[in-house]
């Protein structure tokens, strides 16, 4: 008997699938990939950068200025370390393995509620925020299956430049952004 390749996912390959669904088909059924564009390395550093700001605050145990109105506490070291790995934040379903990384998380009243870091050139979430919801909603899920209660609602936290200052620092502003998280768009998007 022939044994079925376990077909893996993850937000982005399902945002493809929403994009393009024949490059999605493509990419998972002939593993004929979409061609890559340029990929823009400034929102990876930026990322990587506010993922070591966010970690300078929990190690003194406080919450960034961007998420006092919020409240809660961010999760210790040790569990974003798991989140932000996608080979750790897994489900498995038999038929596909679904994946995703975290850029941060809070618990509020017992419960985690993932924040994603975005940037963009406006402050405006726009069409962006059909994506922003599919990818919360899909993080959610992955934390539910992996036994944590979650919020219905989790945020987006968005960098925008907004100026350049003397000797070229560029400055941004900070939207911090509540996205309702539908469940049940996760498990629709999953099947």
């Amino acid at each position: 008997m022939e044994k079925k390749e376990m077909k893996h996912l993850s937000p982005s390959k399902l945002s493809l699938m929403k994009d393009c669904q024949r490059c999605f088909w493509l990419a998972q059924r002939r593993n004929i990939k979409r061609p890559n564009g340029i990929f823009p390395s400034l929102p990876s550093g930026i990322d990587r950068i506010a993922k070591r700001y966010f970690d300078s605050f929990r190690a003194q145990q406080k919450l960034p200025p961007e998420l006092q109105e919020i409240g809660g506490t961010l999760v210790p070291q040790y569990i974003i370390d798991r989140f932000r790995d996608w080979r750790r934040m897994r489900f498995n379903n038999g038929e596909f393995v679904f994946y995703g990384a975290l850029d941060e998380c809070l618990e509020l009243d017992g419960k985690l509620c993932v924040v994603d870091f975005k940037t963009k050139g406006s402050a405006e979430l726009g069409m962006s925020k059909s994506i922003y919801t599919d990818q919360l909603s899909l993080y959610n899920f992955l934390l539910m299956q992996n036994g944590h209660d979650v919020h219905n609602f989790g945020y987006v936290l968005l960098y925008s430049p907004s100026s350049i200052e003397t000797k070229g620092e560029f400055r941004f502003d900070v939207t911090l952004v509540k996205i309702e998280i539908d469940s049940e768009r996760a498990h629709a998007l999953l099947k």
